[in-house]
């Protein structure tokens, strides 16, 4: 998942509170224009970074252009959350986002899509859709990579698990071939 800051100070703090308790060193988030000041200083006090999350073509900052925006007017304590299939769907290729972003790389959500006619996105298998997994996972080592990393599967939502799965057995497999 991901949290949604916005400009309220209070709020933010409560969430790096968490985080803080949690030992997480990245929080993934949908941040507010008016959120990037109040974040900045928070950042460098926890000492914990912001992973911007990419959701696809219709978010603020589903493409690399959008992600260039946010970057280029925030400290390195700002980086990404690169999540693989979102990025297929904004018609960005998820490895050049490893050679764009590497060391701003601060979590990744594997997470894979097909899409129909009419560019609807259907959850897959990893690496069934237009993600190469053994491509990115060898990427991502090659830039000794140490953040987050989550499967996420969200088709067959009665039955999930199955997939869910053969995902962790493939993702298995693409680990022990590097």
């Amino acid at each position: 998942g991901q949290v949604r800051f916005g400009g309220d100070e209070a709020e933010a703090r409560a969430v790096f509170e968490f985080a803080k308790l949690a030992g997480i060193k990245a929080i993934t988030s949908d941040v507010d224009d008016e959120a990037i000041a109040v974040l900045e200083p928070l950042t460098e006090e926890y000492g914990i970074r912001i992973a911007v999350h990419n959701h696809g073509r219709n978010h603020r900052y589903g493409r690399f252009d959008q992600l260039d925006e946010i970057f280029g007017k925030t400290s390195d304590r700002f980086g990404l959350c690169a999540d693989t299939a979102w990025f297929l769907d904004a018609e960005c290729e998820p490895l050049e986002a490893i050679s764009r972003y590497g060391d701003r790389i601060y979590g990744v959500h594997l997470k894979d899509f097909v899409f129909d006619d009419d560019g609807k996105p259907e959850d897959v298998i990893l690496g069934t859709g237009g993600l190469d997994l053994p491509q990115f996972m060898k990427d991502l080592n090659e830039i000794g990579f140490n953040g987050y990393c989550s499967i996420e599967y969200e088709g067959d939502a009665d039955n999930p698990l199955p997939k869910v799965k053969e995902c962790v057995k493939v993702v298995e497999e693409v680990i022990a071939a590097l």
